[in-house]
């Protein structure tokens, strides 16, 4: 939950390019981050 808050907070500050670049990111890569955050939330 605090990895979104930073990522949200640095989206504001984004211009629209890096906004776009940073989405892809974020949904290409969502499955491994789900998958990793879930499972460290689990261990926790």
């Amino acid at each position: 939950m605090f990895l979104f808050f930073i990522l949200f907070f640095y989206i504001n500050r984004f211009n629209k390019e890096s906004r776009k670049l940073l989405q892809f990111g974020l949904e290409t890569g969502f499955g491994e981050f789900n998958s990793l955050g879930f499972g460290f939330i689990n261990k926790v």
